[in-house]
């Protein structure tokens, strides 16, 4: 079993109640039955650890009982759940094209099997399926105005922010690749704003609004997604064989002008000369700034943020159950964060 495997069974299994195993179970009836009737139905769209779907539940769960969800409220928030899985397939499907990798999970990749043409619109078609699955499921339900247009605005902000932020990563120079704000912003719209937003979805299916919890939800999955990437970012510089195992390549993202925050951190703490060093290409490049990633510990100094972003982020939790309804959420929620963030810390 790879490495790979080991993350998706590590995450599956923090789902452990039986209302949770319940929502994954419809969960993947309603997104296969969806995938099925897709143009192109490859592996690619049936593997992974579901985490913004799990997200999704737990934005429902702030203010009900696992006790108190019907069957009928675990089916339609799964549905909600795979609008979500598809804006998140349609990106990284796009996103292993633009990279040129040639795997994802160490399955081929999308783009080897089908070609570039045919991956950028099947990207398109998967995007308008999310948004008209979420529309057809208001419209068949008894969902308020206000919930209905919350909750489209959340993915077409998503959409927004994610191809936003993936023409700003694509044309990246060596002067803002090492522009650690910049690259942050890049982070927020890719990652993060998925990560908020599966969040605020599930809240919002769940028919409440308020703008407290809506503030804390955001902030606590916006800070999540920072540091998820941020951990993936390390991983290059921790393992390359990992890298290799799951995209089929072991060159880094920073050979193609990529964005990679501990790379930015690097760039703003080398010296001149260091920096002069860099201008080398291949793997005598990627050779030399492992050399440095070393020599500067942009591990440690990484890793010490995220663990700080982590405390914050789980009194923040607290402070969102002492507002919701659901007695246990706080606990449990944070539970499952610190679990989350002890699988990535693993990977490293």
């Amino acid at each position: 079993m790879n490495s790979d495997q080991i993350s998706i069974n590590s995450i599956a299994k923090l789902f452990e109640d039986e209302k949770q195993k319940e929502f994954i179970s419809e969960f993947a009836k309603h997104f296969n039955n969806i995938s099925e009737k897709l143009y192109f139905n490859q592996i690619q769209m049936n593997i992974g650890h579901r985490l913004r779907p799990r997200l999704v539940y737990w934005g429902y769960m702030i203010n009900n009982a696992a006790c108190d969800v019907s069957k009928e409220n675990i089916s339609l928030l799964a549905d909600i759940a795979a609008s979500i899985e598809f804006l998140h397939k349609s990106s990284i499907i796009l996103d292993d094209l633009i990279d040129n990798d040639s795997e994802r999970h160490g399955e081929p990749a999308f783009h080897t099997i089908y070609g570039s043409e045919n991956t950028v619109l099947f990207t398109l078609n998967i995007l308008s399926v999310s948004m008209m699955n979420l529309n057809n499921i208001f419209s068949q339900n008894s969902i308020s105005h206000t919930i209905y247009g919350k909750s489209m605005s959340v993915l077409i902000n998503t959409m927004y922010k994610m191809t936003l932020g993936c023409l700003q990563e694509q044309n990246l120079s060596e002067n803002t690749i090492g522009n650690i704000e910049y690259i942050k912003d890049i982070i927020q719209k890719e990652t993060s704003s998925l990560i908020a937003n599966s969040l605020l979805i599930g809240y919002y299916a769940s028919g409440k609004c308020d703008d407290c919890q809506e503030e804390l939800l955001n902030e606590i999955g916006y800070n999540c997604g920072y540091c998820f990437q941020a951990m993936n970012d390390i991983e290059p510089f921790s393992d390359a064989s990992k890298i290799t195992e799951h995209k089929g390549n072991a060159e880094t993202d920073i050979i193609y002008n990529k964005k990679n925050i501990a790379y930015a951190v690097l760039m703003n703490t080398i010296s001149i000369f260091e920096k002069k060093k860099l201008e080398k290409s291949g793997e005598e490049k990627i050779h030399y700034i492992n050399k440095l990633m070393t020599k500067y510990d942009i591990r440690g100094v990484l890793l010490e943020e995220i663990d700080n972003m982590h405390n914050k982020i789980n009194n923040d939790i607290k402070k969102l159950g002492n507002l919701c309804s659901n007695p246990s959420w706080g606990i449990d929620f944070q539970t499952f964060v610190d679990s989350l963030f002890s699988v990535c810390k693993n990977r490293l």
